[in-house]
């Protein structure tokens, strides 16, 4: 689900942004540890300055990068099923 925060931020440049590491530092010396899943609260993370293009700019970058996740996951998925048919033709070759 893509939305625009109220500060004009698009939702999945925002979780891309959060995904770098000096984000994730800075979240998880933030995040709440009282909760089963850490989390951080939309007035904690709206104190942390986060530097954006414009709108465009960045529902481009958030597409971008959402894509290469996307391609990630089939290569991993790709990766996994010939692992799998490897040792299918190994345990027939060493029978």
């Amino acid at each position: 689900m893509r939305f625009q925060m109220r500060n004009g931020v698009d939702s999945e440049f925002l979780f891309q942004r959060l995904n770098t590491m000096p984000m994730k530092n800075w979240a998880v010396s933030h995040a709440n540890p009282a909760v089963s899943q850490a989390s951080i609260n939309l007035t904690e993370l709206s104190k942390q300055p986060i530097s954006s293009p414009t709108l465009t700019e960045q529902q481009q970058i958030g597409n971008f990068f959402k894509e290469i996740d996307n391609i990630i996951g089939l290569h991993q998925r790709k990766l996994d099923l010939l692992k799998e048919q490897k040792k299918g033709l190994l345990q027939k070759m060493f029978v």
